[in-house]
């Protein structure tokens, strides 16, 4: 699947183990579903014995890691957990200082959080440039897998990983 342009298309795959109960969450006696990820890379496809350690946990829902499978040449960009809580985190500082800022009529602040947010909208945007650039040579480096109770949501930008997981991890 080499070389499809523009803007990476997210690919969502749910696997679900049973319905979660009441009871269930009382009791805190829920699990996160086994996934079956496969055997090839899950940036470029290609056949890999290499896996690496995927941390699915989320803010509310923490869990053991599940191994991802990984080439050798994506090592240098698919990440090893969900990036997008790391990101989420530095606009909530930036954001809380512009209000901070508002609320005390402190213009340190302020700029210091006008800055913080400027550099945050320069790293994404040079994120989503470098990842059209890695797409167009196959590499599909969006990756997100958080688990919550019996359930795993996976997102990726790779269509053939989503179909991978889709078909090893079907019912019936």
């Amino acid at each position: 699947m080499q070389g499809i342009q523009g803007k990476p298309r997210w690919h969502r795959v749910i696997i679900q183990k049973g319905a979660a109960t009441v009871l269930d969450h009382l009791a805190g006696t829920y699990a996160r579903p086994a996934i079956a990820l496969g055997a090839r890379c899950a940036c470029c496809s290609a056949e890999t014995p290499y896996q690496m350690e995927y941390s699915p946990s989320s803010e509310s829902f923490s869990t053991t890691p599940i191994r991802v499978p990984r080439c050798r040449e994506c090592i240098a960009h698919l990440q090893s957990k969900n990036p997008n809580q790391d990101l989420a985190l530095l606009a909530i500082v930036a954001w809380a200082g512009l209000i901070f800022m508002a609320v005390t009529t402190s213009w340190l602040y302020g700029i210091a959080a006008a800055v913080v947010v400027v550099a945050f909208v320069l790293f994404v945007i040079r994120r989503r440039r470098r990842r059209q650039v890695l797409q167009a040579q196959g590499h599909y480096t969006g990756l997100v897998i958080v688990a919550v109770p019996n359930a795993m949501h996976v997102r990726t930008t790779n269509p053939q990983l989503a179909l991978d997981i889709a078909a090893l991890n079907s019912r019936g």
